[in-house]
């Protein structure tokens, strides 16, 4: 055991055996560490591809971005729901750059719900395009949402670059509201990205798969029919939740193989306010030693914890 799992087991105890917060534990678990799961694609990723993963200090593919990266590859219709921070991006990244890497015309559209999802995933793709020696103009990616400057947008819309990443309220108003202007992106789209797919729920799902399946129709009598590559760390019933949403089947890929270290879960009902327990632990945890992330649903409510955490341990307010 590593001195940071010896420290978490010391601490869970101590929580568990507290007067104030053992009684609020109502489920206790251990999840045990999982070790890394290789494989091997069916035909190699391009030279250039290679170098630009190496470079990131990515020498190996895992279990499941191969087998999600095969489905994309002979374009089946893929959904990830592995946990986060196990690499699910590269089934969507990997497919369009080997695309560019082989001169091919294929586009793909990256609809993300929020906007600071779809920056990150530029910086990516355009860094490992890069590194790959690809044209960051032509086969990079580029954003086209409400914060595009007129003559830019105009440009997107004429040459459009290999990667697009919106969000579904411009896939309404920007391309089907102006159909007509994204006849070279509809023609030569190849892959519709789907990411964070649990956000598509409720009223905002409905309007969404309505936008989904014009975006599609329009694709079509353009004579192309684009693959959906959906991923989510959380959906319950992903499966069936991505054939309702999109009217699609799945080539559902649900076995991580990234690694993952040993995990404590402590559901935890608060007697009293949840603020109150929150804070208790978030005390006990950074007093530890331990890197801590509260989640709270409001600005206001984060400041006020801290507030209360200056008042409490003025130690801890930095």
């Amino acid at each position: 055991m590593t001195a940071v799992s010896i420290l978490l087991h010391s601490l869970v105890d101590e929580i568990a055996g507290d007067g104030e917060l053992a009684p609020q534990i109502v489920h206790r678990a251990y999840l045990p560490a999982h070790p890394s799961q290789f494989a091997e694609l069916s035909s190699a990723l391009p030279g250039p591809l290679v170098g630009a993963l190496a470079s990131q200090g990515i020498t190996r593919l895992w279990s499941h971005q191969v087998a999600g990266l095969d489905a994309a590859r002979r374009m089946a219709d893929v959904l990830v729901t592995t946990p986060t921070a196990s690499g699910k991006s590269l089934v969507f990244q990997l497919p369009i750059l080997e695309e560019a890497l082989r001169g091919g015309p294929g586009r793909a559209l990256f609809l993300f719900p929020l906007k600071a999802l779809g920056q990150d995933q530029r910086g990516k793709l355009n860094q490992l395009a890069a590194h790959a020696g690809l044209d960051i103009e032509r086969d990079g990616a580029a954003i086209y949402d409400g914060d595009t400057p007129r003559k830019l947008r105009e440009r997107l819309r004429a040459e459009p670059p290999r990667v697009l990443i919106s969000n579904p309220d411009m896939a309404h108003f920007g391309f089907l509201g102006h159909a007509a202007s994204w006849s070279p992106l509809f023609a030569s789209l190849r892959w519709i990205v789907l990411d964070e797919l649990h956000t598509y729920r409720g009223i905002f799902g409905c309007h969404f798969y309505h936008v989904l399946q014009r975006l599609l129709r329009l694709c079509e009598r353009h004579g192309a029919r684009p693959a959906l590559i959906a991923s989510s760390a959380t959906a319950a019933n992903a499966p069936e939740f991505a054939h309702r949403l999109t009217g699609r089947e799945f080539v559902s890929v649900r076995e991580s193989g990234a690694p993952r270290e040993g995990r404590h879960f402590l559901l935890i009902q608060p007697s009293t306010s949840p603020y109150t327990t929150a804070l208790q632990l978030l005390i006990r945890c950074v007093r530890a030693g331990l890197k801590t992330i509260v989640f709270t649903k409001a600005r206001r409510i984060t400041e006020l914890l801290h507030s209360w955490l200056s008042n409490k341990d003025p130690e801890l307010a930095s």
